[in-house]
């Protein structure tokens, strides 16, 4: 496995390399992990997920990983119900958010490209 860079209770974070894994201990990895781009984002879904918090976002992704990585059944369930508002569907929320990465490459190789000239 890669190295384990954080640790909050049965929380972890590993560095991958196109971001980050957080893993719960407590399930099967399998069922119990998300892959994330930032490392502040990672904490943020632990501190989340340790709290019971369902934040405030339209994200079906962010939402999708604290479920992932949730043991508590009821946190879950909200969860799933804060998501469903916001659901296009599964392809459609896979597309945005693909497309949501797309353009933030896209602006940091402008901006990188800017620099460079």
């Amino acid at each position: 496995m890669h190295n384990k860079i954080y640790r909050s209770r049965e929380y972890i974070i590993f560095k991958v390399r196109n971001g980050y894994v957080v893993q719960n201990t407590k399930k099967k990895f399998e069922n119990g992990h998300t892959h994330v781009k930032n490392y502040n984002l990672a904490k943020k879904l632990i501190k989340w997920s340790k709290n019971n918090e369902v934040p405030e976002t339209k994200n079906t992704y962010i939402l999708e990983s604290l479920n992932r990585i949730s043991s508590n059944y009821k946190y879950k369930e909200r969860l799933k119900n804060e998501k469903e508002k916001y659901s296009k569907s599964s392809y459609s929320s896979i597309n945005d958010n693909v497309d949501m990465w797309n353009e933030l490459r896209d602006n940091k190789r402008e901006k990188r490209d800017r620099q460079f000239k």
